[in-house]
């Protein structure tokens, strides 16, 4: 009997549990909420300590491990477009600055898409918006608020698989995209775009096909972590052709193709080279 650890570093909750994958079924359910977002700050500001994340989903971990077999793989999905900056030994060089930060005004938004050509948006999807870490970064680079030495932006869920397998992190293309630098053609960062913001002193993470290995957490594989929003419609077993229409806190439409495009509406990475052509915050 396979049984896997599952992981989801959501927006409100983090969540485990033990995936059957003999039985197709979810056991041990456990949730906790995500950390507080640290007071103090300024009012757009919406950053959360990465290590009290780490330690949330290891304690749910260890509730997983007491009441399960022994683990056969650990995989994780979790929030997109927010980020953490890392180091090269994987301390946390910056906090979570999340996907719900509002701190780029709409005067630097226009002036950085001002630089960017409209047929290179096309080429990362159509993802970028104020709230997301492409701008985010570029912010921080214009204020002098970058950290000194090699860094590494990953999402949330990227840092703790990192920090859990004692390795670098690798980004999955569901994640990857959704920081607004990746060409989703070639799935590989947008070196013009970046370097056009200034953000080419960053150690940008490898971007490999979905279902690689990070490394290992107490023995067993642990897998990069991919977008919560393609996670969710794998699970809904959406089909190609289908449209999804998802009610809720990020409200989404999306549906499913083989092609890439550069329309109005924004394209992701999903899974086996397929494509989400999505509308999201309706």
């Amino acid at each position: 009997m396979a049984h896997f650890f599952g992981i989801d570093v959501g927006s409100s909750f983090i969540k485990a549990a033990v995936l059957d994958v003999d039985t197709l079924e979810l056991r041990g359910i456990e949730r906790a909420p995500f950390p507080e977002f640290i007071g103090g700050l300024p009012a757009l500001y919406r950053e959360a300590d990465p290590l009290a994340v780490l330690n949330t989903v290891e304690a749910l971990l260890e509730r997983l491990t007491a009441n399960a077999d022994p683990c056969h793989g650990l995989v994780l999905c979790g929030q997109m477009h927010g980020f953490v900056l890392m180091n090269e030994r994987g301390d946390a060089v910056s906090n979570y600055i999340s996907w719900l930060d509002q701190r780029v005004t709409p005067a630097e938004f226009e002036e950085l898409t001002g630089r960017i050509t409209p047929a290179e948006r096309g080429e990362t999807g159509n993802e970028l918006r104020p709230s997301i870490a492409l701008p985010a970064l570029s912010w921080l680079k214009r204020h002098n608020a970058l950290p000194v030495g090699e860094a590494t932006p990953v999402s949330i869920a990227d840092f703790v698989a990192a920090r859990l397998a004692g390795a670098r992190a690798v980004l999955d293309p569901t994640q990857a995209a959704a920081f607004g630098a990746l060409r989703i053609d070639r799935l590989q960062w947008h070196e013009e775009i970046i370097g056009k913001l200034g953000l080419n002193s960053l150690r940008w993470a490898d971007v490999r096909p979905s279902g690689v290995v990070v490394g290992a957490w107490r023995g067993a594989p642990c897998y990069a972590a991919i977008g919560d929003q393609q996670c969710a419609l794998a699970g809904a077993l959406l089909r190609e052709g289908e449209l999804s229409v998802n009610i809720g806190t990020g409200s989404q439409v999306a549906m499913l193709g083989r092609t890439g495009g550069a329309e109005a509406h924004q394209t992701r990475p999903y899974f086996d080279g397929g494509y989400l052509r999505t509308i999201t915050h309706i």
